[in-house]
Order: C-alpha cells, then structure tokens, then sequence
C-alpha cells in the first residue's frame, strides 16, 4: 500500500469483503476495482493479474484436537480426519 500511495500520490484505497459464493459481480458491475482472490481464477471476462502474494498452506483445527500441539502435520496424519479438499498446491 506504501509503494501504491507513492506511485500514485492521492490514491483512495478501500479494502472490502469478496462474497464467497458470488466473488465477482462487485467486479463487473464496477462497485470493484480489483480483487486479491485465490488462483485459478477462471472468468472469460475477466483478466488475472500478477501473483501478489504466495504461502504455505497451514492447518487450522480446534485447540483441543490431538494435532494442535504439533508443529508439522503430515497428509498421513490427517488420513483419519474430515478435510477439505483445496486442490493441488504449487511449491
């Protein structure tokens, strides 16, 4: 936001929430400008951008589950859990 406000003095940037189940009709009707979202993004209409930010996945569970304490989880030990399933992850 630093380097935007730099770039281009007087900018106005609003941060706002992206309804889950309808993440671009504030796109196209232009109540949006642009949209961080997770990839693949895949609208004939609309037009994916630069990478702006890249991350590991993390596991988030309820601080009384047996693998809250741990550091590192592995796909086996998650076998005997409900998980959703993301996709493929790119390294």
């Amino acid at each position: 936001m630093d380097a935007l406000g730099t770039r281009y003095p007087g900018s106005d940037v609003q941060f706002g929430e992206v309804n889950g189940s309808d993440p671009f009709t504030a796109l196209r009707t232009g109540e949006h400008d642009a949209h961080v979202l997770w990839l693949p993004v895949a609208e004939p209409d609309l037009t994916v951008g630069p990478t702006v930010l890249t991350g590991s996945r993390v596991l988030a569970v309820a601080a009384n589950h047996p693998l809250a304490e741990r550091m590192t989880a592995s796909r086996e030990d998650l076998a005997d859990n409900h998980v959703v399933d993301l996709g493929p992850v790119s390294l």
